[in-house]
């Protein structure tokens, strides 16, 4: 058994109009809104939105959206755009730098940059640690 696609991650919201500014405003574009439901995007990743039907259906703690970002940049204009942060730029244990804010429904969303190059002991908790040099190779010379 394997599925062919994920076709969607699904957020209920309270205020579909809020959420659809909120997220415009960051740059994502509206594909489908029928005050009901609304579709979301930016290159190849959708988001859908459906308006909560009650009280028992409202957001809840769920999913976290990771966004990759040109991470200066966008954090320059998250904090000029008046976006109140979760937490303010950092450094991951693993190297990643980030920043994270919550959209009008709670969810959070962790904006990042991909590293270029990530070594082996950049990887490692313990920054003293080096990978071992191998014994077995040669040294060549070129004429």
């Amino acid at each position: 058994m394997k599925p062919k696609s994920v076709s969607a991650l699904v957020y209920k919201v309270i205020d579909m109009d809020k959420t659809l500014e909120f997220y415009e405003k960051l740059g994502f574009k509206v594909s489908k809104n029928d005050g009901r439901m609304a579709i979301i995007y930016v290159n190849w990743f959708s988001m859908e939105f459906h308006v909560a039907n009650d009280i028992n259906d409202t957001p809840k703690d769920g999913p976290m959206v990771l966004v990759s970002v040109e991470l200066e940049k966008f954090y320059k204009g998250a904090i000029d755009a008046g976006f109140t942060l979760e937490s303010e730029l950092q450094k991951t244990v693993n190297g990643r730098r980030e920043f994270s804010l919550r959209d009008p429904n709670g969810y959070l969303m962790v904006f990042f940059e991909k590293n270029k190059i990530i070594t082996l002991a950049q990887c490692c908790l313990d920054e003293s640690w080096t990978p071992p040099v191998p014994t077995n190779i040669k040294n060549h010379t070129t004429n």
